[in-house]
């Protein structure tokens, strides 16, 4: 199974999937992380990660398709806010998103807690940054 997280700085998980750097893509095999990856996010809105959580892209460089072939072969998205045309997106293609709070730590501490069962899925809908 592959699990991708968004990052911005390849630690922790960023606040926004469609406007994050990159994605951690943690290989996760008998209930445990063998391998992470980071793969960068070449649909990502142009004005690029500093732009803070619910702005708009000003210069409409977003892609859901180029943010979605990115994470293509996971099977599932951690993240703590995305807007409604990725999550559909996404779920189109066969990935589940668990949207937690935006306060999740370390990736790798997210994914191993989405593991032991003991993440908690927030049930929001989306970021609401295009409302």
């Amino acid at each position: 199974m592959k699990i991708a997280v968004p990052t911005n700085d390849g630690v922790t998980m960023s606040r926004h999937f469609g406007r994050s750097a990159a994605f951690l893509i943690f290989d996760v095999q008998d209930n445990s992380i063998k391998s992470c990856e980071t793969r960068t996010n070449a649909g990502r809105c142009s004005d690029g990660p500093q732009q803070s959580h619910g702005e708009e892209c000003q210069s409409g460089g977003h892609s859901h398709a180029g943010v979605v072939s990115v994470v293509a072969n996971c099977e599932l998205v951690i993240c703590s806010g995305i807007g409604d045309g990725a999550r559909q997106a996404l779920e189109a293609g066969g990935i589940k998103v668990m949207l937690i709070g935006p306060d999740a730590g370390p990736a790798e501490r997210t994914v191993a807690a989405y593991l032991a069962g003991t993440l908690v899925e927030t049930f929001a809908s989306s970021c609401g940054c295009h409302r």
